[in-house]
């Protein structure tokens, strides 16, 4: 379809690509291959295995976990490769996990009624503007107020509930081929419908029925594994 794996690397391309299909090619090279989206892979492998390292840890000293990984989103103080900048966030997943401070937080803002959504939009704009002035990152303030929001938005409309559930489903697929979609394969068609929210829209509708594809495909692959399995286990 018009990429090659020469088009994707420069040099040692089919080298690259095989590093690239472990989901760590980003701790070997600094290209981002046959898909810019697969960055995400190098991330959350690596987190996945200190998964209960980090667990552990959060349990027994709570926020000072909290406080190391924000000392070290410092400018020129990265310690971490690749996944520095993570570590907060996916720390403070657990950390608000273990101690189930959500749920007290949403009783709190259900008290200020429907003000609480423009509480929370006007937080999340707040951070938005102070990204601009500060030299440290904290996408792990805008992701978790981004995160409370759709919890106060699904627990009390439940077409919105049902309508993320759905997308929930498919939105890890969607993440990792929507690239292939604007921008490698079918750019010039998702471009010309010029209004951002039909873009938008439009890529979002071919992206769930290729995902819808994908997972009946998954199953497909699960059923014949499992005749398979069970014609070789009956010999």
């Amino acid at each position: 379809m018009g990429r090659s794996l020469e088009d994707a690397f420069e040099g040692h391309a089919y080298i690259k690509f095989m590093i690239q299909m472990t989901g760590l090619h980003r701790f070997a090279y600094s290209e981002y291959g046959y898909n810019a989206t697969w960055w995400y892979m190098s991330v959350i492998i690596p987190l996945i295995v200190l998964f209960p390292f980090i667990y552990d840890l959060t349990q027994k000293y709570g926020a000072g976990m909290l406080v190391f990984f924000l000392i070290i989103l410092l400018p020129n103080l990265s310690i971490f490769p690749i996944i520095n900048l993570w570590l907060l966030p996916f720390t403070l997943g657990i950390y608000l996990s273990q101690r189930n401070y959500v749920t007290p937080i949403s009783t709190y803002l259900g008290t200020y009624g429907v003000f609480r959504y423009i509480i929370l939009t006007t937080a999340i704009a707040f951070v938005v503007a102070l990204k601009e002035y500060i030299p440290t990152q904290i996408d792990w303030l805008f992701g978790s107020l981004i995160c409370l929001f759709i919890f106060e938005l699904t627990a009390s409309f439940k077409a919105i509930d049902k309508t993320l559930g759905f997308l929930g489903k498919h939105l890890f697929n969607i993440f990792l081929f929507h690239t292939f979609i604007y921008y490698y394969y079918w750019e010039d068609f998702i471009y010309s419908f010029k209004n951002p929210i039909l873009i938008f829209l439009v890529l979002l509708a071919i992206s769930i029925l290729i995902s819808l594809l994908l997972e009946e495909l998954k199953k497909g692959i699960s059923v014949m594994s499992a005749k398979l399995r069970i014609a070789i286990e009956s010999k």
